[in-house]
């Protein structure tokens, strides 16, 4: 008996548990929006009817809602409809309906009295809401006879609103906590003073949950942020506001916040400095991004009175000084974006001894010398690391050996110098490696493949994440309103791709690239590169690499981007280059390569300019055979010993002095045909090869004219 009884115990405490959350759920019903299924009101039916027929659709077949609305029907049970538990219309959802026309003074949704919730997003509305409305008849609360409106969420996003934002919409809508105007034509000025009413309504309605308050002001044409009245006390209400501003047309200072704010965006406008002060507001801050504005001066140490910060992005602005120490005390900060300001000086030694979770630091494009900290590799979580464009001047950093999170190192166009790799390595550095561009440096050396070519995100099969393309957004200009509902914080990596520069967006996915050009590299190729067979784009351009060019690379199965131009290679174009077939950019020109180009259709349709430089080459798209081939085990010797001729020539006739040199070569090139031809012919491949040694400096200096945007 007692055993049966203690069978029975689980059971019973199971059904009182289960019995517990039914009540705890109820009880909290109040704290939660909800709508129930109920028989609508004749008068809101009408309303309803009334607002469809002041719309127009783009076509028959455009609405999915709408159409189906009929005075037959229960409006509660009509799509995009919800109803209270009085049966008065609380949810109205038209969204992506292809609706067009405008919103009047007098339109009928304004008399909707109970109206908590209002989609009309991602239609063609026109035209500007109402300045005002009627306080006889429209939005009135019956009970309190005052023309304060229900409206919690409204969204009129993505369509074609214009004029100034209407004050009375926080005025009178005090219940507003989401509120999303982004992709519209608003313009004039946007008033700080009103949206105080709303937040600190908190205390005096307790019901609601004002815990998170959302607008959306983005992708708007506003000029104009007024500020509020002077505040002499400000006030923290303890809940989580967040402002959108980003992509409008504001400008001058930031001004003072009447209230205290969880997420900042004012990226892509023409600010020009902040409001000394603004610390006080940010002690809830989490995510702050003033990128693409026109900010001076240095960066706000306003920045370091918070230790909630997660995200700091001030890329693109006319920043300069220091790193304020204070910012390597910010502990939980994950982001650091400072790429494309005039930054200067040393990043602090001590920098990544508190920022244990920073995943992100961006200084590309700045002005920053000396070596790379040591106390980086402390930053156990870091992603990615960008001090590209700057003017570092140190080794490879091999103590930075112990991030195993790193999936972006970029050093590109700095004064980096010595060997590639780490030499007291047993083991693969950085197996999460993505990208990877040491591009215009001075390093030197041969590449070992033991440290270098085993980076497991860089092989298709053996990643944790599913194999996806990276989105290059070079089309899309800064601050354009592209997906603008599913706006976070991107990592981007600047990279260079046939010659272009390209933002690439979604880096944190598999797109793996290698960029070693322009460098003073040497040796041959090591056949592990093949293994790297998740690689899109290898340049390796502008070096010395020499010997055969790897068969190997015929295993890039991923590969769209190839650039071994401007080296020594040799002998035959590897027939397996034939089963690359989703490349899409392929430059071999200026090598010592001969023989027959591979027959296949990929290689052949390339331009002739990809193999141009090759003495010994032939076939499609080039000359055909000619019946002289150079043997390609001969072919490096010739060609030295002819293009050395030449110059040895050329410094003999210089030596023996000016008068020498005036008879001996311009006259000459003056009387004698042939020889001005044959002369032109030599300098022209002589020029040509400096052009192409040497071409790093040259795009060096073009990178750092070109890194800014204005």
């Amino acid at each position: 008996m007692m055993g049966i009884e203690m069978k029975k115990i689980p059971l019973i405490s199971s059904s009182f548990l289960f019995l517990l959350i039914i009540v705890w759920t109820l009880c909290s019903c109040h704290h939660t929006q909800y709508f129930v299924l109920s028989q609508c009101l004749d008068n809101e039916k009408s309303i309803l009817l009334e607002f469809k027929d002041n719309f127009r659709f783009s076509s028959p077949d455009a609405s999915a809602k709408l159409k189906i609305w009929n005075q037959s029907t229960d409006c509660c049970q009509w799509s995009g409809v919800e109803c209270d538990s009085d049966s008065r219309v609380a949810s109205l959802d038209l969204s992506r309906e292809q609706i067009t026309g405008s919103i009047g003074n007098s339109s009928s949704l304004f008399r909707l009295q109970h109206l908590q919730v209002l989609d009309l997003s991602s239609n063609h509305i026109e035209g500007s809401i109402p300045s005002s409305i009627d306080s006889r008849k429209l939005l009135v609360n019956e009970s309190t006879s005052t023309t304060s409106c229900r409206l919690s969420d409204m969204n009129l996003s993505n369509n074609n609103f214009d004029g100034p934002i209407p004050m009375w919409i926080f005025q009178q809508c005090k219940y507003l906590l989401r509120l999303d105007l982004s992709l519209n034509r608003f313009d004039g000025t946007l008033k700080l003073d009103p949206l105080n009413q709303i937040s600190n309504i908190g205390p005096k309605y307790p019901g609601l949950d004002f815990r998170h308050v959302h607008w959306n002001f983005s992708c708007n044409r506003l000029v104009e942020l007024e500020p509020p009245l002077p505040i002499s006390n400000l006030t923290d209400y303890g809940h989580n506001i967040y402002i959108d501003l980003h992509s409008n047309n504001f400008q001058g200072k930031f001004p003072p916040l009447p209230f205290k704010i969880a997420n900042l965006d004012c990226s892509n406008n023409n600010f020009t400095s902040i409001d000394p002060d603004f610390g006080i507001y940010l002690s809830r801050t989490f995510f702050l991004s003033f990128s693409n504005n026109s900010l001076y001066g240095s960066i706000p140490t306003a920045l370091c009175n918070t230790t909630s910060l997660r995200l700091i992005n001030l890329e693109y602005n006319y920043l300069d000084g220091t790193i304020p120490d204070c910012l390597g005390f910010l502990y939980f900060l994950t982001v650091l974006n400072l790429k494309g300001n005039n930054l200067r000086g040393v990043i602090p030694a001590n920098f990544g001894d508190n920022v244990r979770y920073l995943q992100t630091l961006d200084l590309n494009g700045n002005f920053f010398q000396g070596r790379v900290p040591r106390s980086l590799a402390n930053i156990e979580g870091l992603r990615v690391l960008d001090l590209g464009n700057n003017r570092f001047n140190d080794v490879f950093p091999c103590h930075l050996k112990r991030l195993p999170n790193l999936q972006v190192l970029i050093l590109r166009s700095n004064e980096f110098y010595g060997t590639v790799g780490c030499r007291k390595v047993n083991h693969s550095i950085w197996p999460m490696l993505q990208i990877m561009d040491l591009a215009v440096n001075n390093f030197r050396g041969e590449l070992r493949a033991k440290h270098l070519f085993n980076w497991r995100s860089m092989m298709v099969g053996t990643s944790d994440q599913q194999l996806q393309q990276g989105r290059l957004i070079s089309d899309v200009a800064p601050g354009s309103c592209v997906n603008v509902n599913q706006r976070y914080y991107q990592n981007t990596a600047t990279v260079t791709l046939k010659g272009n520069t390209y933002e690439l967006q979604y880096i944190l996915t598999i797109f793996s690239i290698i960029d070693f050009s322009n460098n003073l590299l040497h040796g041959e190729l090591p056949v592990e590169l093949g293994n790297l067979n998740g690689l899109v784009v290898l340049n390796l351009s502008h070096n010395s690499f020499s010997g055969k060019i790897p068969p190997s690379i015929g295993n890039l199965s991923q590969i769209q981007s190839l650039d071994l131009s401007c080296n020594i290679f040799s002998e035959r174009i590897p027939t397996q280059l034939a089963n690359l077939n989703f490349l899409g950019y392929l430059n071999l020109s200026y090598n010592k390569l001969s023989g027959k180009i591979p027959t296949s259709t990929q290689l052949q349709s390339f331009d002739a300019s990809s193999y141009e430089g090759n003495q010994g080459l032939y076939g499609p798209p080039l000359a055909p055979f000619n019946g002289n081939e150079v043997d390609p085990r001969t072919n490096s010797q010739g060609s030295d010993w002819s293009s050395k001729s030449v110059l040895e020539w050329m410094l003999m006739g210089a030596e023996v002095g000016f008068p020498v040199g005036i008879t001996v070569i311009l006259g000459p090139l003056l009387y004698i045909r042939r020889y001005r031809e044959w002369y032109c012919s030599y300098l022209h491949i002589l020029v040509m090869k400096i052009l192409c040694k040497e071409g790093y400096a040259r795009r060096r200096r073009r990178v750092r004219q070109q890194r800014r945007r204005r």
